[in-house]
């Protein structure tokens, strides 16, 4: 199921941890342009991507700042 950030969302969590994107690419070791990607929802983050994020803005909720987007279904 394709992930998004929920953006203004994703940078109040950065904010209130004293994060900004570089400082979180330094912690995670993503780039700071894969992370811009993801943030402007250019890019859908992978599983582990996600949980890298995740694992350093601690106290976040997954659901606070990702949104899983169900697959359409084709019909014939």
């Amino acid at each position: 199921m394709p992930v998004i950030v929920k953006k203004d969302a994703f940078e109040k969590a950065l904010h209130e941890r004293g994060f900004n994107l570089n400082k979180l690419a330094t912690y995670t070791k993503i780039s700071k342009a894969y992370l811009s990607q993801l943030k402007n929802n250019k890019r859908n983050p992978s599983p582990r991507i996600v949980e890298e994020i995740l694992k350093i803005l601690k106290d976040c909720d997954r659901s606070e700042i990702f949104e899983w987007i169900p697959k359409k279904v084709c019909s014939q």
